[in-house]
């Protein structure tokens, strides 16, 4: 029974840092469609001469709003400023956020696995002569990785642990091409 309790407890809790950031990420994005539909109506009244509630489909514009808003941040970071700015937010912020890295990892190597830092496939030598599908997550740079083994007959679960890096094989395959769909 105890075992029952523990399991239900890591695997709610679990949960709630995947369903969290998602969550979270959601309500934020349906807040700024809101608030820019209210700023699209204004700006379209103003250019037309309407009055706002005459506005048709100020939602539409609103997003429209949001997606330029969110191309001007992403042109912002690719400059010098922006980059460091960028860096400060993730180091100082999200990095804080339970799941954060862990999601960008991914994300990240499902978009570029070619880049430094990113969740790679790898085989990893078990004690007694098995090997094992793992992912890396992170290279802690004094020879130990952090490696994700997903288990059956859900790849979204499994173990976390700490290796020595003679033990991981990385595998010359894209993370994408390995991944569940």
């Amino acid at each position: 029974m105890k075992r029952l309790g523990l399991f239900l407890k890591t695997t709610t809790v679990g949960g709630l840092f995947v369903l969290l950031p998602v969550a979270l990420t959601i309500f934020l994005l349906s807040k700024a469609v809101g608030v820019a539909r209210v700023a699209a109506a204004k700006i379209i009244s103003l250019m037309t001469g309407q009055a706002v509630e005459a506005v048709e489909f100020p939602m539409v514009f609103g997003l429209v709003l949001v997606l330029a808003i969110s191309f001007l941040l992403g042109l912002l970071l690719r400059l010098q400023v922006g980059a460091q700015s960028g860096r400060w937010v993730e180091h100082f912020i999200l990095n804080r956020m339970p799941g954060y890295a862990a999601l960008k990892n991914i994300i990240n190597g499902l978009a570029n696995t070619e880049r430094e830092g990113m969740v790679r496939p790898a085989l990893v030598s078990a004690s007694d002569g098995v090997d094992i599908f793992a992912f890396v997550m992170e290279d802690h740079g004094d020879g130990r990785l952090t490696i994700f083994i997903p288990s059956s007959p859900s790849a979204a679960s499994g173990s976390i642990q700490v290796v020595r890096q003679d033990r991981v094989h990385l595998l010359n395959v894209p993370l994408r091409n390995v991944a569940p769909p």
